[in-house]
């Protein structure tokens, strides 16, 4: 069996999406038609197209899935899945913030059921591990910020509405302190369109070191363990992805308005298939990106998915070593004296009303 030679262990992610320049509308992607038997796509590779018309795009694709079961005494089925996304900004904009939300949902038939959400409610994959979970933080950078604390009171003299008069004094003190910002990317697991049982969605949130205008990093990739209903081990489900991105107030309301008139379709699904396909023994559907998986050994064990560290599958942030931190100032010597703090100020204020 072969693997990802060591000294290139990730395939070049490049999907040669077409780039539309239709003015209305972006362009998203579809499964491909049903077969003769009604049979849909399973385990699309490819999973959001253009979200920016001829501008900023977030892309995103399979990079491992692997059908199996919970492992450690329990049969439950499971499944693990790693996505990959790629960030491209253009015309030298960048990503303030993109969130990122996966939604799972039974799908097909199950015995002595009907098809329909309604029905299958029983069957919707259940969230159980999510990577990152813990905020990965990166593009660390220190600064020193001065806060103004402000206290006010007003003593009022009289009976009103005949006359009051009295002063209002505001004490105001400013420190100084140390503040640390910082990029990150982390998720947790969410409920859409359900109010009981197991989470059956995942977000995530990527943030940019906003005082350092950072951006985003490059290359992400995020993971997510489901467990599935007890004897529904070749059971089909379906996963609704829904990606926004912060770029600028512009491309903001102009995305929104898009959205307000229905002019932004969606992309299709992606339907997974836990049946184990021809020739395949180790219970993974794709393998660095690609469907061909026959001969490609499996980073997982299919017996004990549940024992899976998903934070191995995370890529570090490429920027992390232009890390920028804060310098300080030379400290000066012991025996100088220190300045004398200033003194509070007090502002007074008199009101009067008639």
């Amino acid at each position: 069996m072969s693997s990802p030679t060591p000294a290139d262990p990730y395939p070049a992610f490049d999907l040669f999406l077409p780039l539309i320049t239709d003015s209305t509308a972006d362009w998203k992607i579809k499964n491909a038609p049903p077969g003769p038997d009604g049979a849909v796509e399973a385990h699309r590779v490819n999973l959001t197209g253009y979200d920016r018309v001829n501008a900023t795009c977030v892309r995103g694709r399979l990079f491992h899935v692997a059908h199996g079961v919970i492992g450690s005494g329990s049969t439950r089925p499971a499944t693990l899945v790693v996505f990959e996304w790629l960030l491209v900004p253009q015309g030298g904009q960048r990503f303030r913030e993109v969130e990122i939300d996966v939604t799972f949902r039974a799908h097909g038939r199950r015995p002595g059921t009907l098809e329909g959400a309604d029905h299958l409610s029983e069957y919707t994959p259940e969230v159980r591990a999510v990577a990152p979970s813990v905020p990965v933080k990166s593009y660390i950078s220190g600064r020193e910020v001065q806060v103004e604390h402000s206290v006010g009171g007003k003593l009022t003299v009289g009976y009103a509405p005949f006359v009051s008069a009295g002063p209002e004094a505001a004490r105001k003190k400013t420190e100084k302190t140390d503040r640390t910002d910082f990029r990150f990317v982390a998720g947790y697991p969410a409920y859409v369109d359900k109010k009981w049982g197991e989470p059956n969605s995942v977000h995530w949130t990527l943030q940019e070191n906003g005082p350092q205008e950072s951006g985003l990093p490059h290359l992400v990739r995020t993971a997510v363990l489901l467990q599935r209903k007890a004897g529904d081990a070749k059971g089909m489900f379906g996963a609704k992805i829904k990606t926004s991105a912060d770029v600028s107030a512009w491309e903001n309301a102009v995305q929104s308005l898009h959205k307000m008139v229905g002019a932004v379709p969606k992309d299709d699904p992606v339907y997974f298939d836990p049946k184990p396909a021809q020739g395949v023994t180790h219970g993974a559907a794709v393998l660095y990106g690609s469907r061909e998986v026959a001969n490609v050994e499996s980073p997982f064990d299919q017996d004990n998915l549940g024992k899976e560290d998903l934070a191995k599958f995370l890529v570090p942030d490429d920027d992390e070593k232009w890390r920028v931190m804060k310098t300080s100032a030379p400290k000066e010597e012991a025996a100088e004296e220190k300045e004398p703090e200033p003194e509070e100020d007090v502002d007074l204020d008199w009101d009067l009303e008639l």
